[in-house]
């Protein structure tokens, strides 16, 4: 997809700035950011997705930095799916796409940027 609008979802504000750097330089406008979990479905069940037309997320496996869980951004996959939003969804992650690949496609993170690139570029 060119010229997406995107929501980017990373506890990690390095791997945020990365990423929201790579989107742009691809010519992509990151409209929605959120840091964690809970912010995160703030802004699905809200309706800002919707708002702010947002036809890509790109989401992070892991949301918290006690332990590694990747069912955090699996969980925000499900939502927007369950509420029929038409958005595309990029699983982001320093996780393998067989423990972090939720999405329609898979960014594995550590490339500088270039799976993340590629995979937005594929929907």
């Amino acid at each position: 997809m060119e010229n997406a609008k995107i929501f980017l979802v990373d506890d990690n504000r390095d791997e945020m700035w990365q990423a929201e750097t790579t989107l742009k330089e691809a010519g992509h406008e990151v409209v929605l950011q959120a840091t964690d979990l809970l912010g995160a479905i703030k802004m699905i069940c809200e309706g800002w997705l919707q708002e702010m037309g947002v036809q890509i997320a790109v989401l992070d496996a892991n949301l918290r930095r006690c332990y590694v869980d990747p069912l955090d951004g699996a969980i925000l996959a499900h939502i927007i799916r369950s509420l029929g939003l038409p958005v595309k969804i990029v699983s982001h992650s320093s996780l393998p796409k067989n423990m972090g690949g939720f999405g329609d496609e898979h960014a594995q993170k550590g490339d500088e940027g270039e799976n993340l690139r590629n995979a937005v570029a594929a929907l």
